[in-house]
């Protein structure tokens, strides 16, 4: 059963990898309708899967201010500057 489990979660891994770029190419084209008040702006956004994988691999990452940079620097469809 651990085996088929395993199995099972790399493919939903390698699934949610190959279509990575299309979600948030999507999030991204959704949130520049967001409507923020004056003085606020959006740095990037982030597919919560993708997010929750750099979690897993680098616990604590996702409230780094410099690894968010980095990657929204590593992956222009995050980037909404």
């Amino acid at each position: 059963m651990a085996d088929y489990l395993a199995k099972k979660n790399n493919e939903a891994f390698l699934r949610d990898k190959a279509t990575y770029r299309e979600r948030s190419r999507e999030i991204r084209k959704a949130a520049e309708n967001i409507k923020l008040p004056e003085g606020f702006r959006v740095k990037g956004v982030y597919d919560a899967k993708m997010l929750h994988q750099h979690e897993i691999a680098n616990p604590g990452c996702s409230s780094d201010p410099g690894y968010l940079k980095e990657l929204r620097r590593d992956n222009e469809e995050m980037r909404m500057e």
